[in-house]
């Protein structure tokens, strides 16, 4: 049985259970049908035809509005594989990492597939963590713009009362960490039996923490004619037993994403204390006015916290974060894009499909999670040939991270000397700048040119 696109070289599991003997206990996994094979090797060569615009799918006009409204121009690799399939039906195997689309990639079909007219829990998503989830949960807000379809969070370390309202409420999705989903069904709050589509987000990270046994009991608490959509950096044998056993002839797709920066990107690091972090941006803002700044934080408390303190001292900067509706999000990118501003504070899932071809310089404000991550971010700069530099602060909490990271992508990056590089007296530069302007202002005592801010 072929389950392998013509996209990659077609392999198998090479265990003992492969070549004849039982695969274990026929209870355990359904009988009407021979569980397929998950291939190991993930060799991704570029579509027969390939897909250079959403508008090439077959997706309802509602959606690529929405996905208009998101800013996204083109899909990426994963998305032009995953879509079309996904609008088919088909169980799907992805290997793709944090970065690459993935949510969009199984958002776009859930939502165009779904009855907006049904009052059911009919797409059910498991994520890793709540910050995770919390991320998807905002995908899944921004593509359902145009269609009415409900989507409820349900995590842990959240009170348990207010998402039972939301599930009262009625919605026809739910995107949650495995702990409280499996909460919820067991206490009766939670009906998983009319899902239509399950989606595995990130499920190796899922298994490596614990979750293998909730992800099973919840899976077996879904139809057994459904939709699984299961994406994974990696695919540890636990993992592969769960595909084996949920999935229907799935096809399985991966993605070779490049591990280096574009040539065009210098790139640097520097330490700085997690509460220094503040004085050194607004130091770095103040030696380049003329570049067109990318800043990445975190979470959206982050990103307020950062981007309200430089507005206080009258730097002319933006925020984008997933709390913002569609009117606010397509306001600011044009300001951004139009270079009305020249410096924005975002969060990873409010960025994404940004293309900006004049960004100068993008900053980290902390370690990325990952390199797929970072080389993401910083591939907002040095487009169609144009220079560009990327900066990220390291905070001695972070150096053990940031130096594997470094490690694992050989990445050619270079460490300034933070005092050399931002200048003796960089801390503490609001205070000194609100008693030299009497009010936080516009004044560059510290420096000798001065400019009106607009």
């Amino acid at each position: 049985m072929n389950i392998i696109q013509s996209i990659q070289k077609e392999s198998t599991i090479s265990t003992s259970k492969k070549k004849g003997g039982k695969r274990g206990s026929s209870k355990d996994r359904p009988s009407s049908r021979k569980p397929p094979r998950i291939p190991t090797n993930w060799e991704q060569l570029p579509p027969d035809d390939k897909i250079e615009r959403f508008d090439e799918m077959d997706l309802s006009d509602d959606l690529l509005d929405a996905l208009e409204d998101m800013g996204f121009e083109k899909p990426t690799p994963i998305q032009a594989l995953a879509i079309p399939k996904a609008l088919e039906g088909r169980d799907l195997v992805g290997k793709a990492e944090t970065g690459s689309g993935k949510t969009v990639a199984f958002g776009a079909p859930v939502v165009d597939r779904l009855n907006e007219h049904r009052v059911a829990v009919l797409a059910l998503v498991l994520c890793p963590t709540r910050e995770l989830a919390l991320q998807v949960a905002e995908v899944f807000e921004e593509l359902t713009t145009y269609k009415p379809l409900r989507t409820a969070l349900i995590v842990g370390g959240e009170p348990m009362r207010d998402q039972i309202k939301e599930l009262q409420k009625g919605c026809q999705i739910v995107v949650g960490t495995p702990g409280r989903v499996l909460d919820m069904v067991r206490e009766k709050w939670l009906s998983l039996g009319w899902v239509e589509i399950a989606v595995l987000d990130e499920a190796d990270e899922m298994l490596e923490i614990g979750f293998l046994d909730d992800v099973t009991e919840i899976l077996e608490a879904t139809p057994k004619e459904k939709q699984v959509l299961l994406f994974s950096a990696t695919f540890p044998p636990p993992l592969m037993k769960i595909a084996e056993k949920y999935l229907k002839n799935p096809i399985s797709m991966g993605v070779n994403k490049s591990s280096k920066a574009a040539s065009t990107i210098e790139q640097f690091w520097m330490k700085v204390r997690a509460e220094d972090r503040p004085d050194a941006m607004i130091r770095i803002l103040d030696q380049d006015e003329d570049a067109v700044t990318l800043a990445f934080c975190e979470s959206r408390l982050e990103v307020e916290r950062l981007a309200k303190r430089l507005k206080r001292l009258s730097y002319p900067v933006l925020s984008l974060h997933g709390g913002y509706d569609q009117p606010v999000r397509r306001k600011i990118m044009d300001q951004f894009r139009t270079g009305k501003i020249r410096a924005l504070v975002a969060t990873d899932v409010a960025a994404r499909g940004l293309d900006i071809s004049h960004v100068t310089r993008v900053l980290n404000y902390a370690v990325p999670r990952t390199l797929e991550t970072y080389l993401h971010r910083i591939g907002r700069t040095g487009r169609a040939g144009a220079k560009g530099t990327a900066l990220t602060f390291v905070s001695p909490t972070k150096q053990r991270d940031w130096d594997r990271m470094v490690a694992q992508g050989k990445l050619d990056i270079t460490e300034l000397e933070t005092d050399d590089y931002l200048g003796k007296g960089w801390k503490q530069s609001e205070g000194r700048r609100e008693r030299d302007s009497g009010r936080g202002g516009r004044e560059r005592s510290r420096r000798p040119r001065s400019r009106e801010r607009s």
